[in-house]
């Protein structure tokens, strides 16, 4: 992963509303809570919830970033079955 950038990593489904959260933590004070999904070297997905925030310096410019990452893909996974069990459903309620 040291070799590769976030873009080449992420899902490419995901890659531009993981550019407009970056832009969007540039333009706010306030922290922002986004999900994602990378992409592992065996080819699997990983699911993530991102907390992050820009910390700034005392005029108000973005000094660093910080990211807490917070593996989901498990969750991820029951609430697709549980989202499919609903779809699979007779369109009637059943009757």
């Amino acid at each position: 992963m040291l070799n590769r950038s976030f873009q080449e990593i992420t899902h490419p489904d995901d890659v531009h509303a993981s550019q407009d959260f970056q832009q969007e933590l540039l333009t706010t004070s306030q922290s922002r809570v986004y999900e994602k999904r990378y992409l592992c070297k065996d080819g699997s997905t990983l699911w993530v919830r991102i907390t992050g925030t820009f910390l700034r310096d005392a005029s108000g410019s973005p000094w660093c970033s910080v990211a807490l990452m917070y593996d989901i893909t498990k969750a991820e996974a029951r609430r697709r079955g549980a989202q499919g069990e609903r779809d699979a459903l007779p369109q009637d309620g059943g009757r």
